[in-house]
């Protein structure tokens, strides 16, 4: 095989590779996982908005209804201060929960970017060994190939060579 075909067959490797790569490869199951385990956290993070916001509408409208049946002040002060301490409770609670969404998230998303960096640098290392090794193929093909066609080289010449 010419030099000019271990060139283009080098050529036609990296294009292979580049493209397994790119369709379907490490980098693109890093996106798919990541952009998986995002997609999950933000769904439970909106799901529990909603689940909160529904839950304080309805006790909302509870004190709405107790306060219309009230007969007095002292009634409706007590009602309010009740009201008024489970919604500084609930505010609290919920606080928490959704600061323990974002931390599983967050943990889910740094283990499945570790794992996938952990994949794509173990492809890199593969396919940087191929090329290496198909580039001293090309080298040694080159060398040999550049013997073939010198022929003998005179005397001093090669002394002249071997000393610089």
């Amino acid at each position: 095989m010419g030099m000019m075909d271990a060139g283009q067959e080098m050529g036609r490797d990296a294009n292979a590779f580049a493209a397994a790569f790119l369709n379907g490869g490490p980098i693109v199951d890093a996106l798919m996982r990541t952009t998986e385990s995002c997609s999950k956290a933000c769904l439970a993070w909106h799901e529990e908005i909603l689940r909160f916001a529904a839950e304080r509408l309805q006790r909302d409208s509870e004190l709405g209804q107790a306060l219309a049946n009230t007969r007095n002040w002292a009634d409706a002060a007590k009602l309010h201060q009740e009201w008024a301490t489970s919604t500084l409770r609930d505010y609290t609670n919920e606080t928490t929960r959704l600061f323990e969404i974002a931390a599983d998230a967050g943990s889910k998303f740094a283990q499945t970017s570790t794992q996938a960096a952990a994949e794509a640098g173990q492809t890199m290392t593969a396919a940087a060994r191929s090329t290496t090794e198909a580039a001293a193929d090309m080298a040694d093909e080159a060398r040999s190939e550049a013997r073939s066609t010198e022929g003998p080289r005179p005397r001093g010449q090669r002394r002249s060579q071997s000393a610089e």
